[in-house]
């Protein structure tokens, strides 16, 4: 189980901010993992200090720099620690054998089921969309060239 935190804040004149988290922060969580992106500016900006003391700082290249930040800790309360989710399960013998009966009949079939769909023809793909509607593929159209992509906002 993880809690997410997360928000914006922009450097001082110096690059640096300071992200103050609630007070329970570091007794709820643990482990925790940092992400940093720059808006609006091409800069750097790094994790400056880790979580401590509920709060952590971030620094940029540049003074006065938009940055978005997220934070995730795993929980380690009493609750968490005592029902972990399992990330992954070994399966029983009953849909091992399940899963194998369906790649055996895959094989069977042959490569047709993996096959690759055809590759994208721009060729083909500027004829259709040239192709103009006919009138009968358009109820109430009375000019059979309309292409709707085309229109001058005048119908």
């Amino acid at each position: 189980m993880m809690n997410i935190y997360n928000g914006n804040v922009t450097t001082d004149e110096n690059g640096l901010a300071v992200i103050v988290l609630p007070s329970y922060f570091e007794a709820l969580n643990g482990d925790f993992r940092y992400q940093l992106t720059v808006v609006r500016v091409f800069a750097q900006a790094i994790v400056a200090s880790k979580v401590k003391g509920n709060q952590f700082s971030i620094r940029t290249n540049q003074p006065n720099v938009e940055v978005s930040w997220q934070v995730t800790g795993v929980r380690k309360d009493a609750y968490a620690e005592k029902h972990r989710i399992v990330v992954e399960e070994a399966k029983s013998e009953k849909a091992s054998a399940r899963l194998a009966e369906y790649d055996d009949a895959r094989e069977k079939l042959g490569a047709g089921l993996a096959a690759k769909p055809a590759p994208f023809s721009p060729t083909a793909a500027a004829s259709w969309a040239a192709t103009p509607f006919s009138s009968s593929s358009q109820p109430g159209n009375n000019n059979p060239t309309r292409q709707p992509w085309k229109c001058s906002g005048k119908n």
